[in-house]
């Protein structure tokens, strides 16, 4: 998986750049992650987590707690920048 590190953190510093222009006109930017693999038909055939039944994440599961993320991220304090939700994960 570390082929994917330059292009994930190519996300995350558009994410920051562009907090860093539009957060002074009160745009406030966030760079959400899915930490794992969502069951969809383009996965179907992957082996995750062992082949386990529950190895990958359910979309109803993505989908049901999106406006609740929107809804955390929007309550964020306004001088935290990109950095306050940087470090944290939410397990589903």
């Amino acid at each position: 998986m570390s082929s994917f590190a330059s292009g994930k953190f190519a996300l995350r510093a558009t994410g920051q750049s562009l907090a860093r222009e539009f957060g002074p006109k009160g745009v406030h930017i966030a760079h959400a992650i899915i930490d794992g693999v969502i069951d969809i038909p383009r996965t179907k055939d992957w082996p995750v987590n062992g082949g386990f039944d529950d190895g990958k994440i359910s979309p109803d599961a993505v989908s049901s707690r999106s406006p609740f993320v929107i809804w955390y991220l929007s309550i964020g304090e306004k001088t935290s920048g990109t950095r306050g939700y940087a470090n944290q994960s939410a397990k589903c």
